[in-house]
């Protein structure tokens, strides 16, 4: 379903899942902190995939699994060659180059709970041109009620071979989600009543992605050569939450309303609690649940310039 499946093979890298479809992982290497990914680079064919590598490297945007060929995880002195938050690691996302042949696909799967994955892909080489492109769409109902998500991700590829020294590469990502993500819990009584419930149905999180990279290369000879790459992203995100409150079982009804409980908490009718027992509501002020927004808009580019030589000591 995500790339967390993938990565949780790999020894020393522990995941803790989050929203079902790895759109927001939570990986952490060498025991960092794992939320959003903070301390751990994210990558996706070499350039940074954060809101802001900088200023916002929490991971919002994660590439779907079905676009990626294979994953990279470096780890130790290595990981200082790739910019900043690297010091516990990095995860470099690959995904496919263009074809040699030209050659189209299409695939769908379905499973449980509205899981479905469409892809459709098409790509080849033709002289000195080769294009691939792939679209993505994915969506799930989520472990929860009210927890549905989805995505569109599109990429394309161009690379040209200028001439026998030098080549073009040339790509261009775009990605939209709607997500009906809660950071609400549940309580050990409320799951063990029901495990699926989740009563905040206004939570609503949104967001796009532009992303752009523009790679020239240079190779004078076999043994050096000079790469140049211009690389950019603009992500917007907005979250409506629904705000919390954590009150006793037996005093929902009291607290909510009887048109909100009978909306969402009527599942405790005829239940008897005890003391230890307490739910999870919306918190109601003036007679209406309230709710908070969250808005981002980051816009990044930069300039990398790296110088590649081979030498051979002795024969």
């Amino acid at each position: 379903m995500g790339t967390e499946e993938v990565l949780r093979q790999i020894p020393g890298v522990n995941i803790i899942g989050d929203m079902g479809l790895s759109n927001r992982p939570n990986v952490s290497i060498r025991g960092s902190w794992g939320r959003r990914s903070y301390k751990v680079l994210l990558l996706e064919d070499g350039s940074y995939i954060a809101p802001a590598p900088y200023l916002g490297p929490g991971a919002y945007y994660n590439p779907p699994s079905d676009r990626i060929e294979a994953i990279r995880v470096i780890k130790g002195a290595e990981t200082l060659l790739y910019g900043p938050n690297n010091m516990f690691g990095v995860v470099d996302y690959i995904t496919r180059r263009p074809p040699s042949t030209p050659e189209a696909m299409v695939k769908f799967s379905g499973g449980q709970r509205g899981y479905t994955t469409a892809q459709a892909g098409y790509g080849g080489t033709w002289n000195q041109l080769g294009t691939d492109v792939q679209v993505v769409y994915k969506r799930f109902d989520g472990y929860l009620d009210n927890s549905e998500t989805s995505l569109f991700n599109l990429h394309t590829k161009f690379y040209f071979e200028l001439d026998d020294n030098q080549s073009f590469y040339f790509k261009l990502g775009y990605q939209r989600e709607s997500n009906n993500a809660s950071l609400a819990a549940q309580t050990p009584f409320t799951f063990e009543t029901d495990p699926v419930q989740n009563p905040f149905d206004a939570d609503q999180f949104t967001s796009r992605r532009y992303a752009l990279d523009v790679i020239h290369k240079y190779a004078a000879s076999k043994n050096w050569s000079l790469t140049s790459k211009v690389y950019g992203a603009d992500f917007a995100r907005d979250w409506w939450r629904q705000k919390t409150a954590l009150v006793p079982a037996q005093d929902v009804l009291a607290y909510v309303g009887e048109d909100i409980y009978r909306d969402r908490y009527a599942y405790l009718d005829g239940l008897d609690f005890s003391p230890d027992d307490y739910v999870r509501v919306g918190r109601v002020i003036n007679d209406r649940e309230a709710t908070t927004d969250s808005k981002w808009n980051y816009t990044f580019a930069g300039l990398q310039e790296q110088f590649e030589h081979r030498w051979q000591r002795g024969n």
